[in-house]
């Protein structure tokens, strides 16, 4: 016990922790106390430090980084639908059958189709090279034909700018069901998402005819981590998440399942289903045939009211969360922010000549912008002819609003050309986790690696000792009766060196003397 006593003094009389050598090399009462309380409040407060460090830790922290990136911008998709299509009379597999165009240029001259038609102005500001832009049309069940603008994946266009047509055939309008939330106005609905991802036309905003819009668009690339950093956790292939390209369109699309399956009817508060049309709207009270010369049909209202009620009391339903935990945000997004400024009277009267001579003119071979635009052909004429003054002319653009009603124009372009980014990272990794615990722990104790390496000396000074003891002891006993022969021996050693030192003594001493 000695000897681990002695071991034990010279160890905290050494080691490199702080207050602890001077807790045992001070000899005044009051000075121990002082160190004493110093080591037990730095204790205390790298317990506390550690604690809320490893809390910290486990919680799985995460920390947002936000700046620009160095990545390519991608020319975001531009998804257009008419909010007066006149495509009412024509259920989806018509649709599909009869194929209508984009635009006025790819269809037969003379045709009388009341179609929307996008106008493409291809006047495009590209950085490599130009790009032929590619247009989608795809179908929607509120908006019915709508059409997707996008430019392959080899370009880098910055900016795009093209005139929209609006054909409404006003005169040859249906009847709305009010259930799908039609409202009298002119225009189109835009949608704005990046080229890998499905339009989301609900979440989308109106421009009127006769504006001048200028959309600036800030592209942001948003990645998150997955569980357990993330607690709502997060998908990365599109498919898992019931087939919804957005969160919002996954949660409305889940809910309107449930709706479907419990009530047997769907809800007009959310995105109408595909197959809407094998399904009556919940809380509808008539059920208004698509084609005119079908006739109003009347259903149950008590019917009605219990398929309403249905319809709120699964929307209210606390089960409903299970949609929230099915519909998770995607690990890796494209943001894109929109800043909208938009101008009224376009055509403005003042360039409504030229306009008619570069947009209107070379339409002139359908019918029905011929019929359209009868008015202005011969208003026209008769100025180029001189049987009208300039006054004359302009009163007329400014009174004559048909331009305006018909043609908006928009353009979309960056307001930055850089991509920013916002990433999600684990705010603990175990490099910094390393790092943090060594610096808390260097701060109140002192205590490095090498206070480690102290430590891993002292066992070993003490195990040796042990073992030195031990060996000695035995060495010693009289129950090693094998040892009185080595004990011997060992005696002889002793003297056989006491001798030559006596020797290299007496050498020595000559040597000294001699040279005296």
């Amino acid at each position: 016990m000695e000897v681990w006593k002695n071991e034990f003094q010279t160890f905290v009389q050494n080691i490199s922790i702080r207050s602890v050598p001077m807790i045992f090399k001070a000899r005044e009462t009051a000075m121990k106390m002082i160190w004493v309380s110093a080591a037990f409040v730095s204790v205390a407060i790298l317990f506390w430090q550690l604690t809320l460090l490893f809390t910290a830790y486990t919680s799985f922290s995460v920390s947002t980084v936000y700046g620009e990136s160095d990545d390519p911008v991608v020319f975001p998709a531009i998804s257009l639908c008419n909010l007066q299509p006149s495509l009412g009379e024509f259920d989806y597999e018509q649709y599909i059958n009869n194929k209508h165009f984009i635009n006025l240029a790819h269809t037969e001259k003379d045709s009388n189709s009341a179609n929307s038609c996008y106008n493409n102005s291809e006047k495009l500001f590209n950085d490599l090279k130009s790009c032929d832009l590619e247009i989608a049309i795809t179908w929607h069940p509120k908006y019915y034909r709508c059409n997707t603008l996008k430019f392959p994946d080899n370009c880098s266009a910055n900016k795009l700018f093209f005139l929209v047509y609006l054909n409404y055939f006003d005169e040859d309008m249906y009847d709305f069901d009010f259930f799908e939330g039609k409202l009298q106005i002119d225009g189109v609905r835009i949608s704005i998402n990046h080229p890998n991802s499905y339009p989301n036309m609900m979440y989308g905003f109106n421009i009127g005819s006769g504006t001048d819009t200028l959309i600036k668009l800030t592209l942001t690339k948003r990645a998150r981590e997955k569980a357990p950093y993330n607690k709502l956790d997060c998908y990365s292939n599109k498919d898992e998440n019931l087939n919804a390209f957005d969160y919002k369109s996954c949660i409305d699309q889940c809910t309107q399942k449930r709706i479907i399956a419990t009530c047997k009817c769907f809800s007009s508060n959310l995105m109408p289903p595909i197959d809407w049309y094998e399904h009556s709207a919940c809380g509808n009270t008539s059920e208004i045939k698509w084609k005119k010369t079908d006739k109003t049909s009347f259903v149950s209202f008590s019917e009605s009211v219990a398929r309403l009620c249905c319809e709120k009391r699964v929307m209210k339903d606390p089960s409903a969360v299970s949609c929230w935990s099915k519909c998770l945000e995607p690990c890796e997004e494209y943001v894109t922010e929109t800043l909208v400024n938009s101008n009224k009277n376009y055509p403005h009267y003042l360039l409504q000549l030229n306009f008619y001579n570069d947009v209107i003119k070379p339409l002139e071979n359908y019918k029905y912008v011929q019929k359209l635009f009868s008015v202005h052909r011969e208003k026209i004429q008769s100025y180029l002819s001189g049987e009208m003054k300039d006054d004359e002319m302009l009163s007329f653009f400014q009174k004559n609003t048909t331009l305006q009603n018909f043609f908006l124009r928009i353009t979309v372009e960056f307001g930055k050309l850089k991509q920013f980014k916002m990433l999600d990272q684990p705010a603990y990794s175990w490099e910094s986790m390393v790092s943090k615990v060594g610096g808390c722990l260097s701060l109140w104790m002192g205590v490095s690696i090498m206070t480690m390496a102290e430590v891993l000396e002292f066992l070993i000074n003490l195990i040796c000792a042990n073992r030195q003891l031990n060996w000695l002891t035995y060495f010693a006993s009289e129950s090693c009766s094998k040892c009185k022969k080595w004990k011997r021996e060992m005696r002889l050693l002793e003297i056989c060196l006491e001798i030559m030192a006596c020797i290299a003594a007496f050498r020595l001493r000559q040597e000294s003397t001699s040279h005296v």
